[in-house]
């Protein structure tokens, strides 16, 4: 079987309709917003059981899990106070309000994961401090930038542990937090361009070298601090950075052109 099972996703492709070409800003943000309230509470009515994992394999998955669940835990203030800063509109505040919600319900999702396998839930990690040091910035460019490096990991990770582990509600999470993702690079992608577009150009391609670094750097991190995880899965270290690597090269066409 290949590394990381069959269904191992190359590019970033999300099945919807999108807003209508040529629409305007207030046209994408408030469809935006209501694609949003369109699903919102779709996963209140999944409960876990069994995760059905061998112990050794629990062990390399557990403590990886509580990482990424840590860092699905924000409150999202410095995200809306930077968009509020750069003066959007009411649909996107509350697009962004639900995006912050959805990410709650992940970590939510992965805390009774964790429960059910008796791994602690982490209340610090390094992986963490580093990214909520350089959102610090304030600017709702820098803050989304970072945060479509962690939505670039996350893709992979999640179809890895989706589609490598035996069938489990472990799987099921991880499949539906896989398709929430593809929304939410999805909605950043349709917004997030046109502000970095206000960057003179060589301010801007410095910064797009810098994202493409990051997110090239902190794949190669995760590979080596989750490899455990991963290999449980299926998944090569190699082969997970070489993945994250082209959806990085999709997503960067898409946001700088």
């Amino acid at each position: 079987m290949d590394e990381g099972g069959t269904n191992a996703t190359a590019v970033i492709d999300v099945d919807q309709t999108g807003p209508a070409d040529g629409a305007s800003v207030a046209e994408v943000e408030r469809w935006w917003r209501r694609e949003f309230e369109g699903v919102a509470g779709q996963h209140a009515e999944l409960t876990v059981g069994d995760i059905g994992l061998t112990a050794p394999v629990a062990d390399a998955v557990g403590p990886s899990l509580a990482t990424f669940q840590l860092g699905e835990s924000g409150s999202g203030d410095h995200l809306l106070a930077a968009a509020r800063g750069a003066g959007v509109g009411d649909d996107q505040i509350e697009a962004l309000r639900a995006f912050v919600v959805e990410e709650q319900e992940h970590a939510r999702l992965l805390g009774l994961i964790l429960d059910a396998m008796g791994t602690p839930r982490l209340t610090a990690h390094w992986t963490d401090h580093v990214f909520v040091l350089i959102r610090r910035i304030k600017s709702l460019r820098t803050e989304v930038l970072t945060l479509l490096v962690a939505e670039v990991i996350a893709l992979r990770y999640y179809s890895a542990l989706r589609d490598g582990l035996p069938p489990s509600d472990l799987t099921e999470v991880c499949g539906r937090i896989h398709a929430d993702e593809l929304r939410h690079v999805e909605f950043h992608a349709a917004t997030l361009p046109r502000h970095l577009r206000r960057f003179p150009p060589g301010i801007r391609h410095v910064v797009r070298l810098a994202w493409n670094a990051l997110v090239t750097a902190t794949s190669v991190l995760i590979a080596v601090d989750h490899g455990p995880a991963l290999a449980a899965a299926g998944m090569g270290r190699r082969r997970f950075v070489r993945d994250v690597w082209h959806l990085r090269a999709d997503l960067d066409r898409r946001l700088f052109g």
